[in-house]
């Protein structure tokens, strides 16, 4: 992995908030018809064991302008990855060519920036993020209580209530062949070294500029002194 960067360390759990800017170039794929699901409870996850390795090289490339973050990336993880196709993802991992411009210093927005709207099908209309190693965080699915995108009401990936054939990188395919993170980028954490007594490395940055942290910060962190907790996320379940 080619990564040349700096930055400055502070805890972000939740990127919801920012300016970005982002173009991608990807090789197309068609999508399945939307589905019609009525489940309303949890499910078991069942991970796919991550035991494959792929047969092309990762590319990742990190450089700054003036004013943006610059990203070129072929998608492809180092480690280890589920057998795809598989029996809840039919799709092929893929070599892609994503092109991305983030602030390189973000600000606040002044209001809340979707990741999806009911406009387009999705996911991504928007991916949340991007790791160090050029695979995207892409949280959302395209998976809507009755097929309905205008209910307000997606299917989270790592309930189990949808089966869509993680492995255990929390990880799967899109159509286009994009292999893509819904949670903790497992192998990738074991490579970075991350650890329960040490504040966590850089893993990746939001697509608003932010850097993405996970699972160990400061208990202030403001203070590198304070020692080190492990971080909760800022998640609240909707009311009503």
């Amino acid at each position: 992995m080619k990564l040349k960067d700096g930055f400055t360390s502070f805890i972000l759990l939740i990127f919801l908030f920012g300016n970005f800017v982002w173009a991608q170039e990807r090789r197309q794929g068609g999508r399945p018809p939307v589905r019609k699901h009525t489940i309303t409870e949890r499910g078991d996850l069942n991970l796919i064991p991550a035991d494959d390795k792929l047969p092309y090289n990762q590319e990742a490339n990190f450089k700054k302008s003036k004013t943006e973050r610059l990203v070129e990336s072929n998608a492809i993880p180092e480690h280890k990855v589920g057998i795809f196709p598989s029996g809840r993802n039919p799709n092929k991992i893929t070599e892609q060519e994503f092109k991305f411009s983030l602030p390189l210093d973000p600000k606040p927005a002044k209001q809340p920036i979707p990741l999806h709207n009911d406009s387009g099908r999705g996911p991504p209309n928007t991916p949340f993020g991007i790791a160090l190693n050029g695979v995207l965080f892409d949280p959302g699915t395209a998976e809507f209580y009755m097929g309905d995108r205008r209910a307000d009401w997606n299917y989270e990936a790592l309930s189990g209530s949808v089966l869509l054939g993680l492995d255990m990188n929390h990880g799967h395919v899109q159509p286009n062949g994009s292999y893509h993170y819904h949670g903790l980028p497992t192998g990738f954490l074991k490579k970075l070294g991350v650890k329960a007594k040490r504040h966590s490395p850089l893993i990746g940055y939001a697509m608003d500029g932010y850097p993405i942290y996970a699972l160990y910060g400061y208990k202030d962190p403001e203070n590198p002194k304070a020692g080190i907790k492990k971080l909760s996320s800022s998640f609240q379940l909707k009311k009503g």
